[in-house]
């Protein structure tokens, strides 16, 4: 209570709950099928000893390049060990540095509190609460260095520094592109020309300082493709097709127009949604001289036209995922938290409309937490005793913030925190004893150890044509990847009719084969069943 009116300290008090609310059980859910690509990419490539070429199945994958694979595959050597949790390490590593560069570079430009306040809001909004901090996939990485270049290139043109601000932006941006590939390419064409219109020096950008900056992304992102093609016999075209494929498949193109205006409609309070519950902040934008205040601020102005310059990009976009515009919530919540703050000062109507309807929320939310106590919960240890834990932290918060209003924002966050504690304590275990994913990872690992006696292949009919885009998969990523784990070997996909080998594959797959068939299964995600056979 002593230092109650130094948000630094509400800042470092967020952290250290912060831990064990993103630490525990992180590991205890099966793989979604998106991270175990990353995990199954990184596999192969340690198993194979090449860094250059992703695989899935011994099959190329063309989808992403591999940098978060490489992420994936040292944090596999520092924990020694193939289970998920190495695989959602460089996440929530990539959480914390996001996290701690939205603090300290909001504090560089407006001030400690608006530095805290953005940083706590993005570190607890709904998405990444409850979706982002639980799964290893690219997004929070690619959206850190993403962030990176928004602020980096805005602080050395400021500067004056030509040179610097173009070299940072393609270096960044060739990173970016090794961990997503195109998309990277995109923030940064829109940013640049944001950036120099915006400031009137448009003429600029055809400076020699961008040309040799183009020419450094060029040789750090041709390096790595000099390599790739040195050692594959792969097309180019067929690459590119790819690339382009996973950019545009989400498109109108694909989608047509009516479903694309539908999303356009829809889009913001989808997004709103997600991002709760500072998001309920946006209402401070809809008061009197909020366009002159943009106006008058450089840096508000800034965050505000790279915001929106990009997101129309997803807001026309039918087929977006929330963790495709991770980049873009600090500039919103710089934006929004710096307007609800202003008003916070003047004790204005909406903030107080609005922090009774949180402060209720969190009442209400603080007397759920009583749940277990009277609800059977299965896979849940010791729930009372973590009920009442809960109840009486979340209480003590909860009153918190109804005494000290001056406060409100950080006893919120704070909140937030311990009730992802609840959730991993309660809601995690309660998914994994209920979960079809879980079933399919145990009959993985035991088909694994069932025919650890002889080679096991997954089998492609030769007279199917292999897809364009998936390629010959025949089953999800997770269930590949616990088979080739539990083995310690890559599970090929292939044609061949060995009498020494067991095979995988749906059962439609082999109308007409002379097999014996072994066992059928139909994992979490299959619309088919799967047998394991043996030719006969």
């Amino acid at each position: 209570m002593k230092y109650k009116s130094n948000p630094v300290w509400f800042f470092i008090l967020a952290l250290v709950i912060s831990v064990p609310a993103y630490m525990i059980y992180l590991g205890h859910q099966p793989f979604i099928d998106d991270e175990s690509i990353r995990a199954l990419v990184a596999f192969e490539m340690l198993q194979k000893g090449d860094f250059i070429t992703p695989t899935v199945g011994g099959e190329i994958y063309l989808k992403k390049p591999p940098l978060f694979n490489w992420l994936v595959a040292l944090s596999f050597r520092a924990f020694d060990s193939y289970s998920e949790l190495p695989v959602r390490i460089p996440m929530i590593v990539s959480l914390y540095l996001y996290t701690l560069a939205i603090f300290y570079y909001f504090k560089k430009e407006f001030n400690t509190t608006l530095g805290v306040v953005s940083a706590l809001m993005f570190l607890t909004c709904g998405r990444i609460i409850i979706y982002e901090s639980l799964y290893g996939l690219i997004d929070l990485t690619f959206s850190f260095l993403t962030f990176l270049f928004f602020m980096l290139i805005y602080k050395a043109f400021n500067e004056g520094k030509l040179l610097k601000l173009f070299m940072i932006a393609y270096v960044l941006t060739a990173f970016s592109f090794l961990l997503k590939g195109l998309p990277s390419i995109v923030f940064l064409g829109i940013t640049l020309l944001v950036l120099f219109i915006s400031h009137k020096k448009f003429k600029l950008l055809f400076s020699w300082q961008h040309y040799v900056s183009i020419i450094l992304f060029l040789i750090i992102v041709g390096t790595y493709y000099f390599l790739y093609f040195t050692h594959n016999q792969v097309a180019l075209e067929d690459m590119l097709t790819v690339m382009f494929g996973e950019t545009t498949r989400r498109t109108a193109l694909r989608f047509g127009i009516w479903n694309t205006l539908l999303h356009f409609v829809a889009f913001p309070f989808e997004m709103i949604y997600h991002f709760l519950p500072w998001t309920l902040f946006t209402v401070a934008l809809f008061t009197k001289g909020t366009i002159r205040k943009i106006k008058s601020n450089p840096f508000l102005t800034y965050l505000s036209l790279v915001f929106i310059f990009n997101i129309i990009v997803y807001w026309t976009s039918p087929e977006v995922y929330p963790r495709y515009i991770l980049m873009l919530m600090p500039l919103f919540f710089g934006v929004t938290g710096f307007f609800f703050l202003e008003l916070k000062k003047d004790n204005h109507m909406i903030v107080r409309i609005i922090e009774i309807i949180l402060g209720i929320v969190l009442s209400i939310a603080s007397v759920s937490t009583l749940i277990p106590i009277f609800k059977t919960l299965p896979g849940v240890s010791h729930p009372v005793w973590i009920a009442i834990l809960l109840f009486l932290s979340t209480g003590a918060v909860t009153l918190l913030f109804w005494k000290q209003k001056s406060n409100r924002i950080y006893w919120l966050a704070i909140a937030i925190l311990i009730f992802r504690i609840g959730f991993d304590l309660v809601v995690i275990p309660v998914r994994v004893s209920e979960s079809g994913a879980e079933e399919g990872k145990k009959t993985a690992i035991r088909i694994a150890k069932e025919t650890s006696d002889a080679p096991l292949y997954f089998w492609w009919n030769p007279d199917l044509k292999a897809d364009g885009y998936y390629g010959k998969r025949l089953t999800t990523y997770w269930f590949m990847y616990y088979l080739s784990s539990t083995r310690d070997e890559i599970i090929y996909t292939t044609s061949d009719r060995r009498k020494d080998a067991y095979y995988i594959t749906p059962g439609w797959n082999v109308k007409g084969e002379n097999i014996k068939i072994l066992e059928e299964f139909q994992p979490a995600g299959h619309e088919s069943t799967l047998i394991l056979f043996r030719f006969q």
